[in-house]
């Protein structure tokens, strides 16, 4: 069994962020989990050989973890994701008139 916590680089729990055991050769999915409101997930994969983690979650940079050929049962991964530098250089706008206004004594178009 796979157990393991996800952090950002402040250590807060990364929340809903999806987790893939994928083979490493044809990079077909075996396993999928998701984290809980702590960060948690849960996997059971019935090998790790030739096998990673791939980690998604939005506002963060995608992280691959390489699993070892055997992983103890006690054992808890803890993975900590950088945010993506994502920064907007300018927001626009824009706003409409409506195209029905509504007075006390009529509509107008």
């Amino acid at each position: 069994m796979i157990k393991g916590k996800l952090i950002n680089e402040s250590s807060q729990p990364v929340i809903s962020a999806s987790i893939l055991v994928q083979q490493k050769l044809d990079k077909s999915i075996l396993h999928t989990s998701i984290t809980d409101s702590a960060g948690v997930f849960l996997l059971n994969p019935k090998r790790t050989l030739l096998h990673q983690l791939v980690i998604n979650a939005i506002g963060f940079e995608p992280a691959f973890v390489e699993l070892p050929e055997t992983l103890y049962r006690d054992t808890t991964l803890i993975i900590r994701l950088t945010s993506q530098g994502n920064q907007l250089k300018q927001v626009t706008i824009y706003a409409k008139a409506p195209l029905i206004e509504r007075k006390t004594d009529r509509i107008l178009f």
